[in-house]
Order: C-alpha cells, then structure tokens, then sequence
C-alpha cells in the first residue's frame, strides 16, 4: 500500500500534465474558433493521439530526470510545463481534425 501510494504521489504532475493536455486538444477548435467540438469516438480518439504527441515532445524536450535535483526542478517548474502543454494542445486541437479529416478524404472516407 505505501509503494502504490508513494508511486501515485510521485506521479500525479504527470497525470495531471496529461489530462489537460487532452482537454486542451480536444476543445482547442472550440477555444480558438469557437465552433461546437465534433463528438465520437474519431475525434476524442485524434485528441488523445495528439496529446500524447505533444506531451512525449515537452518531455524529450525537458530530459529525462535522472537525479534527485532534476526530479525537484521539473516539479518546481510544473506551472511552466502544463502552460506550454495546454498551448500545444490548443494548437495542436485546432489543426488536427483538419489533417483528420483531409487524410481520410484522401483514402476516399468522407467525414
């Protein structure tokens, strides 16, 4: 029980970053264009992808925290990472339904 605890506490910014990183890419068409979000499975499905994209970018970005003073630094700057998340996120909301939709159009699926 402690290690399960310990691993959710060392863990949780991360989970966090995610999320919002997902909310930020699936409402992004919605926060900058202001047209209703699609519902389905495609384009929560994009918003995961995406978000997972943007999210290993930051990461490899930032290195790998190897030690105990660079394990400290990336939890000091959490608000800076989940700022930089979200405005990928929201970027990345906005143009990828547009590449979704383009590419399954190409294959001869219209959306």
């Amino acid at each position: 029980m402690k290690t399960l605890r310990h691993w959710i506490l060392e863990h949780i910014d991360e989970a966090a970053i995610y999320a919002f990183t997902v909310l930020c890419t699936f409402f992004g068409d919605y926060i900058l264009h202001k047209t209703r979000p699609e519902v389905g499975w495609l384009p929560l499905m994009g918003a995961i992808l995406g978000a997972a994209l943007v999210c290993l970018a930051v990461e490899v970005l930032s290195g790998a925290p190897d030690t105990d003073i660079k394990k400290a630094a990336k939890r000091k700057n959490f608000p800076k990472r989940m700022l930089i998340s979200g405005l990928a996120g929201t970027a990345s909301g906005a143009i990828l339904p547009v590449m979704i939709k383009t590419f399954m159009a190409s294959i001869g699926i219209n959306l």
